[in-house]
């Protein structure tokens, strides 16, 4: 795969993930790939030139739901509507 350099940011790693997967092929019955950095590029730059800069927020669950000792269970808790509600609060700012 030669030098993993193609730029810095998530630009950079978008354009390393768009070049290690280019050369991937499927066999039958696979007739159609899409590939939605490729054919929506232009607003996925976009999103990340509003987005995708300075601190980011991580917000992680389980696939399980079991939590660990001291946490609550993803469909246990009575956040989601408030974490809803201020995530698509500040995409809109």
């Amino acid at each position: 795969m030669g030098s993993r350099r193609a730029g810095s940011g998530l630009k950079g790693i978008t354009n390393l993930l768009l070049r290690d997967l280019r050369p991937l092929r499927f066999g039958a019955p696979v007739t159609h790939v899409y590939n939605p950095l490729l054919y929506a590029r232009v607003p996925y730059d976009r999103y990340l030139g509003r987005y995708g800069k300075g601190k980011v927020a991580l917000f992680t669950l389980s696939p399980t739901g079991k939590e660990a000792p001291g946490e609550i269970a993803w469909w246990n808790w009575n956040g989601w509507f408030p974490l809803v509600r201020n995530v698509f609060s500040w995409l809109s700012d």
